[in-house]
């Protein structure tokens, strides 16, 4: 709560609120509110949520020390300079966990924040007794090392080697998500609805993940072709509530679905197997009511779908390997 909010609550004067502060932090020896919920909530003062926040991922190294000293009563410039980062880094690092949080109102929500990270069991929960000594902060170079381990080992997102030449690709979990969550048909504003982030920013991730799938895949990838790659990769989960039975694919159609997850355009397709692109667009038509997608990703979720039905080919999309499907070159 901000001070208005407790002298409106409370039916105090602002010099009240402020006594009342004045002697928390006194008492508790903290050089500021935060570290004040800090002492408070380790020291079994405050009570537990009994309804705790539950985050979709731990803190991030960077994230954790932030918080960690800030309840040590550090300031931000204090901050930065003991992590060796920007003062933009911490500050993003900070209003991220706000945002998990659902602290997003512009109000005095450090405290708030503290206190429900210790809810969740986020932030260290030993006693603040003085005979208890401080587990240091990281260096500079110790923080980018745990950054860097943190996120290799974020893996939703590793995918199985290469038999042939052992490449593998591995996610982050930004990564991961956004790719699951472009596999069930969803395009950049829904996605970024569940990330809790902007559109502007879930449309870059989607274009450093193609590019990193076409450095693997040594060709070019759009969303459809991701995906396939994301399955063949064995990055990807099975698709939910698949029709069952499987429904039968005509020929045509298949032939169609796998061009479209090499990455070819519908007119391509066409041209590719001789028809005119009405054709293909029936054929596509079916198919999608056959599997169950609606939307306007149709061929992005149809490709996830008929993968984990089985009706589309899974061998390894590692470059080294020719596509499934594909023309064989001339003198083969």
């Amino acid at each position: 709560m901000t001070d208005d909010e407790i002298t409106e609550r409370n039916g105090w004067s602002p010099g009240q609120v402020q006594w009342h502060v004045r002697g928390i932090l006194e008492r508790l020896e903290s050089r500021s509110r935060v570290q004040a919920v800090d002492i408070g909530y380790r020291a079994g003062l405050l009570p537990p949520l009994s309804n705790p926040p539950s985050l979709n991922r731990p803190l991030d190294p960077l994230e954790f020390y932030a918080f960690v000293s800030s309840t040590r009563g550090n300031p931000r410039r204090v901050t930065t300079r003991l992590l060796g980062v920007g003062t933009e880094a911490v500050k993003s690092a900070l209003q991220r966990v706000h945002k998990r949080l659902g602290l997003t109102d512009g109000k005095r929500y450090g405290p708030r924040a503290v206190y429900l990270l210790h809810n969740a069991k986020l932030l260290p929960d030993s006693h603040p007794c003085l005979c208890q000594p401080l587990e240091p902060l990281p260096s500079p170079g110790e923080l980018a090392r745990l950054r860097r381990e943190f996120d290799a080992a974020l893996i939703g997102g590793q995918g199985t080697p290469c038999p042939r030449c052992g490449v593998q690709v591995k996610l982050n979990m930004t990564d991961y998500r956004a790719l699951v969550l472009m596999a069930r048909g969803l395009r950049n504003p829904e996605i970024a609805e569940i990330l809790k982030t902007g559109s502007r920013f879930v449309a870059f991730r989607i274009k450093r993940l193609r590019k990193v799938l076409e450095v693997a895949a040594r060709r070019p990838i759009n969303r459809a072709g991701a995906v396939d790659f994301g399955w063949r990769a064995g990055i990807l989960p099975v698709p939910a509530n698949l029709p069952a039975p499987p429904p039968v694919i005509e020929d045509r159609a298949l032939t169609v679905m796998r061009l479209i997850a090499q990455g070819s355009t519908t007119l391509q397709a066409a041209e590719a197997i001789g028809v005119v692109q009405e054709t293909v667009a029936r054929a596509l038509r079916r198919t999608y009511e056959q599997v169950g997608v609606t939307g306007f990703c149709q061929s992005v979720e149809a490709v996830y779908r008929l993968h984990g039905l089985g009706v589309l080919p899974d061998g390894h999309p590692c470059g080294c390997t020719p596509s499934p499907g594909a023309a064989p070159t001339a003198g083969t």
